[in-house]
């Protein structure tokens, strides 16, 4: 009998993963103004595809409040809807902001 590997990781995590309920921010319910495609967008059962099109309409349509909002639920499903721990990690982004801007800089100049 052959695997494939993606399905051997597949099995693998889903051994791994056995028992444990992944955490996940959900904003549909928490009486905030969210329009209804960034809702969508969050969904941890989104297909690839559909993300990358709310994605796109996010960056071309979305005010910065929206995207800001995105990034903070972002943060919040890492580190399990714990608020303080989602401020702690994006406050530690800044200076890594700085640096990808340098570094892309860089390799700008370079080219």
């Amino acid at each position: 009998m052959k695997i494939r590997i993606t399905e051997l990781r597949q099995i693998i995590n889903e051994i791994l993963l056995e028992g444990e309920e992944r955490v996940v921010f959900d904003a549909s319910d928490l009486g905030l103004p969210v329009p209804q495609h960034l809702l969508k967008l969050l969904d941890p059962d989104i297909s690839p595809r559909k993300f990358a099109e709310l994605d796109a309409k996010l960056d071309m349509e979305g005010k910065p409040e929206h995207q800001a909002f995105a990034l903070a639920a972002f943060a919040m499903t890492y580190v399990d809807n714990n608020a303080e721990e989602a401020a702690k990690l994006i406050k530690r982004t800044l200076p890594l902001l700085k640096k990808i801007g340098a570094a892309m800089d860089k390799k700008e100049k370079s080219e």
